[in-house]
């Protein structure tokens, strides 16, 4: 990858970082969990709708980022990917 897109890829992963911490000091939590699904999923159709401000645009990522993670199997999936790009690497 690429320095420039390497480096406003960090950027936004920090401001995406900073927001979830904010809001989990403030007292924020349950999006890890099943139940909480509809809820994230009617959060994230919310910023949508207020636009695409930068700082709305984090919270659309992180809803995203939420409702990503709840599906169990999409950990197993990215580890196998790591896996796979890892063999290939050391191939080289």
């Amino acid at each position: 990858m690429k320095k420039d897109l390497r480096m406003a890829c960090f950027k936004f992963h920090l401001a995406c970082f900073n927001k979830l911490e904010k809001k989990e000091q403030e007292g924020f939590k349950g999006w890890n969990m099943p139940e909480n699904k509809k809820e994230l999923e009617q959060g994230l159709l919310e910023h949508i709708v207020k636009g695409f401000s930068p700082d709305n645009l984090v919270d659309i990522s992180n809803y995203c980022n939420m409702l990503w993670n709840l599906d169990h199997g999409a950990k197993e999936r990215v580890l196998k990917k790591l896996r796979e790009k890892g063999k290939n690497e050391n191939k080289d």
